[in-house]
């Protein structure tokens, strides 16, 4: 367990969670679009959650509000290059 401001324990949130399980459907769903950055599982409102990078604003439309029951948020990271 990672002594830090809000506790983590990675095992907790696992390959075998509804929250991967749900980051990993949204990457097939949009991993090929553009505007799609990467996903990640964080908390939000006390539970899991996905999060979601995208590129503007106006990605979030795009995005569902939950997948099976665990809560999707957007993260606005713009575009991300290599360097």
């Amino acid at each position: 367990m990672e002594e830090a401001a809000m506790p983590f324990d990675p095992q907790e949130m696992g390959p075998g969670t509804a929250a991967e399980r749900a980051r990993q459907s949204l990457e097939l769903r949009f991993g090929s679009q553009a505007w799609f950055k990467g996903a990640g599982i964080g908390r939000a409102g006390g539970a899991d959650a996905v999060v979601v990078y995208v590129s503007t604003p106006g990605d979030r439309a795009r995005l569902p509000a939950s997948v099976d029951g665990v809560r999707v948020v957007a993260e606005i990271v713009g575009d991300v290059r290599a360097h």
